[in-house]
C-alpha cells in the first residue's frame, strides 16, 4: 500500500478553507459596496426618484435571494411584501418617514445577510469536523449505526 504524506493533504485542506474564507469576505464586502455605508444614507429627505428606485430594487433583489435560503425573510425583516411592491411602483409618493424606513430596512437586510453568511461558515467550519470526530470516536466496525452492541 502506498504511503501518503498527510501533512501535504492537511496543508491543501487549510489552503482550501482559507480560499473559502476569502471568497466569503469578498462577497460580504461586495454586499456592503452595493448597499453603501449607513453613514451616507442618514439623510432626512429622500433623494431623487432614480436613487429611490435603485435602492428599492436592490433591496427587493437581495430579499428574493435571501428568501431562497430563509423562508421567513419578510418576517425577520419586518416588512410587508405588498408594501414593498407599492413603494417600488410609486417611488414619487415616498415621504420622509418612508425614506427613513427604507434606510432602516437596508441595515436590517445587511445584518440578515451577515447572519446567513455566519451560519454558512459554521456549517463548513471546523465545528462540523469536530462533531464528526466525536461521532466516530466510539464507532465499531461492521455494525450498523443505529444498532447497539450486545
Amino acid at each position: 500500500m502506498a504511503k501518503i504524506n498527510y501533512t501535504k493533504v492537511e496543508e491543501a485542506i487549510d489552503r482550501l478553507f482559507l480560499e473559502g474564507l476569502v471568497k466569503r469576505l469578498y462577497n460580504l464586502a461586495k454586499i456592503f459596496e452595493d448597499f453603501g455605508s449607513p453613514v451616507q444614507t442618514s439623510e432626512k429627505k429622500p433623494p431623487d426618484k432614480e436613487a429611490v428606485i435603485a435602492t428599492l430594487n436592490q433591496i427587493n433583489e437581495v430579499i428574493t435571494k435571501i428568501k431562497k435560503a430563509n423562508a421567513q425573510a419578510y418576517k425577520q425583516l419586518q416588512i410587508d411584501k405588498n408594501r414593498l411592491r407599492k413603494m417600488i411602483q410609486n417611488p414619487q409618493e415616498i415621504s420622509n418617514e418612508d425614506w427613513q424606513e427604507i434606510q432602516t430596512l437596508r441595515i436590517r437586510v445587511m445584518k440578515l445577510l451577515i447572519d446567513l453568511e455566519n451560519e454558512h461558515v459554521e456549517k463548513t467550519d471546523e465545528n462540523l469536523i469536530e462533531k464528526e470526530k466525536k461521532a466516530h470516536k466510539n464507532k465499531r466496525f461492521n455494525l450498523r449505526d443505529k444498532w447497539w452492541p450486545v
